[in-house]
């Protein structure tokens, strides 16, 4: 019989003991996970400035060849609608970048499907590239010949020194070559 009080007092215990660890360990897990740091919702005047790059927010994707007509078109595609939000603490701001993409199918192309190349690209206060990052949105056109989505993105960017939100630009573009940069500057039936 004493064992069995010895047996039902130490299972008692252990019981205790993880249930106070559970308890007040998950509090402290959360607080050592979290770092005590508090976030302040952005506006205008305080986020990160966010923007297409100029030129880069329009491509065309032309069949292979030196034709650059209208029905040697594969693609073509434009950012529209940009938005951002943004939250911020001492030590690092969060960036949310949405827009919308609109892709027409052109009469050259045969698949239903297509490729986009796109970036995000976080300048510092001098104008130098700080992150970029490339995404590439398949598309399957389905029986349409026009697509609209909306593209969601979040950044965070760290801060240091006396360094704010508003030294930092957010640029978002398609990833062009040099002929299809060239290209949006120069209107179709120029070419």
């Amino acid at each position: 019989m004493f064992r069995f009080k010895d047996r039902y007092l130490s299972r008692l215990l252990f019981f205790f003991s993880i249930r106070s660890l559970l308890r007040y360990g998950s509090v402290a897990l959360m607080l050592a996970v979290s770092g005590c740091e508090s976030f302040t919702p952005g506006s205008y005047f305080n986020c990160p400035s966010v923007s297409f790059l100029g030129g880069a927010e329009k491509i065309i994707q032309f069949q292979e060849g030196p034709s650059r007509e209208i029905k040697d078109i594969l693609i073509q595609a434009e950012m529209t609608n940009l938005g951002g939000s943004c939250r911020f603490s001492s030590r690092r701001v969060e960036v949310m970048v949405i827009f919308d993409i609109i892709a027409e199918r052109g009469p050259s192309n045969p698949s239903s499907s297509a490729s986009l190349p796109f970036f995000l690209a976080v300048l510092g206060a001098e104008g130098e590239i700080l992150v970029k990052t490339t995404f590439v949105e398949d598309i399957d056109f389905h029986e349409n010949r026009l697509e609209t989505w909306s593209e969601e993105i979040d950044q965070e960017i760290f801060l240091f020194d006396n360094v704010t939100p508003l030294n930092f630009e957010i640029l978002v573009g398609f990833q062009l070559t040099p002929d299809q940069l060239d290209q949006n500057f120069t209107p179709l039936e120029a070419r």
